[in-house]
């Protein structure tokens, strides 16, 4: 079973690409989203983090283009 999202954000560092012992690609990497809610002291910003892992293909290329910020 996979899932399928999207998250706007920023990397909070650069992907990490590993090899498994059967040589498919995984990358991870953690992505930061903001978002804003109204409090007592009035709008403020909450920080998502996202932990991210991706396999094969995709995996390579996001080491390729992503880089923190």
């Amino acid at each position: 079973m996979s899932a399928s999202i999207s998250i706007l954000g920023n990397a909070g560092r650069d992907v990490s690409l590993r090899y498994s012992e059967k040589g498919t690609a995984v990358a991870s990497f953690p992505i930061a989203s903001n978002s804003f809610k109204n409090g007592p002291d009035g709008r403020v910003q909450v920080t998502h983090w996202f932990n991210v892992t991706a396999f094969g293909k995709t995996a390579e290329t996001l080491a390729e283009y992503v880089k923190k910020g």
